[in-house]
Protein backbone atom coordinates (compact mmCIF):
# COMPACT_ATOMS: atom_id res chain seq x y z
CA UNK A 1 0.00 0.00 0.00
CA UNK A 2 1.55 3.48 -0.81
CA UNK A 3 2.03 5.50 2.05
CA UNK A 4 0.22 8.89 0.96
CA UNK A 5 -2.86 7.03 1.22
CA UNK A 6 -3.90 5.04 3.87
CA UNK A 7 -6.99 3.64 5.46
CA UNK A 8 -7.90 5.78 8.50
CA UNK A 9 -8.30 2.49 10.38
CA UNK A 10 -4.90 1.66 10.31
CA UNK A 11 -3.89 5.56 10.77
CA UNK A 12 -6.09 6.40 13.78
CA UNK A 13 -4.44 3.39 15.75
CA UNK A 14 -1.16 4.04 14.88
CA UNK A 15 -2.06 8.25 15.91
CA UNK A 16 -3.70 6.98 18.79
CA UNK A 17 -0.40 6.41 20.72
CA UNK A 18 0.85 9.71 19.58
CA UNK A 19 0.22 13.05 21.67
CA UNK A 20 -2.41 15.36 20.20
CA UNK A 21 0.68 18.22 19.33
CA UNK A 22 1.49 15.28 16.90
CA UNK A 23 -1.36 13.98 14.70
CA UNK A 24 -1.69 16.70 11.84
CA UNK A 25 -5.57 18.38 11.50
CA UNK A 26 -6.99 17.22 8.23
CA UNK A 27 -8.18 19.69 5.04
CA UNK A 28 -11.97 20.30 4.63
CA UNK A 29 -13.03 19.70 0.82
CA UNK A 30 -14.27 23.85 1.36
CA UNK A 31 -10.47 24.47 2.12
CA UNK A 32 -9.32 22.61 -1.36
CA UNK A 33 -7.56 25.19 -3.80
CA UNK A 34 -6.16 24.56 -7.29
CA UNK A 35 -2.08 23.41 -7.43
CA UNK A 36 -0.11 20.98 -5.25
CA UNK A 37 -0.73 21.26 -1.15
CA UNK A 38 0.94 19.26 1.66
CA UNK A 39 -1.93 18.92 3.45
CA UNK A 40 -3.80 16.10 5.15
CA UNK A 41 -7.29 15.54 3.74
CA UNK A 42 -9.45 12.97 5.53
CA UNK A 43 -12.49 11.20 3.37
CA UNK A 44 -14.77 8.37 2.62
CA UNK A 45 -14.43 6.95 -0.87
CA UNK A 46 -17.96 6.64 -2.08
CA UNK A 47 -17.59 5.52 -5.77
CA UNK A 48 -14.66 4.67 -7.74
CA UNK A 49 -15.14 3.74 -11.36
CA UNK A 50 -12.10 3.99 -14.62
CA UNK A 51 -12.33 6.48 -17.11
CA UNK A 52 -11.65 5.58 -20.74
CA UNK A 53 -11.02 7.15 -24.28
CA UNK A 54 -14.49 5.93 -26.05
CA UNK A 55 -13.09 5.40 -28.88
CA UNK A 56 -9.53 3.76 -28.25
CA UNK A 57 -10.99 2.07 -24.65
CA UNK A 58 -7.13 3.27 -23.62
CA UNK A 59 -7.55 3.94 -19.88
CA UNK A 60 -7.22 7.55 -18.66
CA UNK A 61 -7.52 7.05 -14.97
CA UNK A 62 -9.79 6.52 -12.07
CA UNK A 63 -12.09 8.52 -11.05
CA UNK A 64 -13.87 8.26 -7.89
CA UNK A 65 -16.83 10.65 -5.31
CA UNK A 66 -15.06 11.50 -2.39
CA UNK A 67 -17.12 13.06 1.01
CA UNK A 68 -15.61 14.51 4.22
CA UNK A 69 -16.58 15.00 7.68
CA UNK A 70 -18.52 17.78 6.80
CA UNK A 71 -20.33 16.18 3.93
CA UNK A 72 -18.85 17.89 1.14
CA UNK A 73 -18.24 15.83 -2.05
CA UNK A 74 -15.73 16.30 -4.33
CA UNK A 75 -14.48 14.32 -7.15
CA UNK A 76 -11.02 12.81 -7.21
CA UNK A 77 -8.30 11.30 -10.19
CA UNK A 78 -5.65 8.87 -9.95
CA UNK A 79 -4.12 8.78 -13.41
CA UNK A 80 -3.23 6.04 -15.88
CA UNK A 81 0.38 5.61 -14.87
CA UNK A 82 -0.56 5.22 -11.00
CA UNK A 83 -3.79 3.57 -11.58
CA UNK A 84 -2.86 -0.02 -9.16
CA UNK A 85 -0.64 1.72 -6.77
CA UNK A 86 -3.44 2.64 -4.00
CA UNK A 87 -5.96 -0.11 -2.65
CA UNK A 88 -8.84 2.12 -2.66
CA UNK A 89 -12.14 0.42 -1.49
CA UNK A 90 -15.70 1.96 -2.05
CA UNK A 91 -17.29 3.28 1.58
CA UNK A 92 -13.92 2.69 3.31
CA UNK A 93 -12.50 6.03 5.01
CA UNK A 94 -9.11 6.92 4.34
CA UNK A 95 -6.20 9.76 4.72
CA UNK A 96 -3.90 11.18 1.72
CA UNK A 97 -1.28 13.26 2.47
CA UNK A 98 -0.15 16.01 -0.19
CA UNK A 99 -2.35 16.18 -3.26
CA UNK A 100 -2.66 18.18 -6.74
CA UNK A 101 -5.94 20.61 -6.75
CA UNK A 102 -7.03 20.81 -10.34
CA UNK A 103 -9.58 22.14 -12.45
CA UNK A 104 -12.66 20.54 -12.62
CA UNK A 105 -13.75 19.09 -15.80
CA UNK A 106 -16.92 20.81 -16.69
CA UNK A 107 -17.81 18.32 -19.54
CA UNK A 108 -17.43 14.93 -16.63
CA UNK A 109 -18.48 17.21 -13.66
CA UNK A 110 -19.84 14.63 -10.69
CA UNK A 111 -19.53 16.97 -7.63
CA UNK A 112 -19.83 20.98 -7.51
CA UNK A 113 -16.00 21.81 -6.50
CA UNK A 114 -14.12 24.31 -8.31
CA UNK A 115 -11.27 21.52 -8.26
CA UNK A 116 -10.75 18.03 -8.18
CA UNK A 117 -7.97 15.94 -6.00
CA UNK A 118 -5.61 14.39 -7.97
CA UNK A 119 -3.21 11.87 -6.11
CA UNK A 120 0.39 12.42 -7.25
Amino acid sequence: MNPAVSSAVVKNAAAANLPAAHVEPALFFRDVTLGPREAVLRFRLIHLWEARNPNTRTLIGQEMLLIDEEGTAIQGFVPAGRVGNFELIAGSVYRLNNFFGSRNKVQYQVADHIAIISFS
